[in-house]
């Protein structure tokens, strides 16, 4: 078992279209590795068509400097618009803003078979574009 990390994790939630972290952050000597969040609609906006781009950038950044990179994917709000129109999935209506003006947005209900089974998550397949790619 390896040991555990070590020192600065630097932390990102990109911005579509926007490198998450800048190259300091990968040549910086006390920075051990990296934690990025990212949506579930940015990486598979069609179901089974994956956009890669920004998880290869950085996963190519870590590897060419021997850091780490922590990889979190959200589902639920920011879940793509195709997995709430699947046959059989439910939803609740509920705010997701810091602003009282925003309107209700679906949620799917985590606990709800067909959004588990059926739509799955794209952590099911980050584990084959891993294999692939390295």
């Amino acid at each position: 078992m390896a040991a555990p990390p070590t020192g600065v994790v630097a932390f990102a939630i990109p911005r579509k279209g926007k490198v998450p972290f800048p190259d300091q952050v990968f040549t910086d000597p006390w920075v051990s590795g990296a934690d990025l969040l990212t949506q579930w609609d940015w990486l598979e906006p069609a179901a089974n068509t994956f956009d890669w781009s920004v998880l290869d950038c950085v996963f190519a950044q870590a590897d060419t400097h021997h850091k780490f990179v922590a990889l979190s994917v959200i589902p639920g709000f920011l879940s793509p618009p195709w997995v709430l129109q699947m046959p059989g999935v439910q939803t609740q209506n509920f705010k997701f803003s810091y602003s009282d003006n925003a309107p209700a947005r679906p949620l799917p209900l985590p606990w709800n078979e067909v959004y588990l089974i059926g739509a799955g998550h794209p952590s099911r397949s980050v584990q084959h574009e891993a294999d692939i790619s390295c």
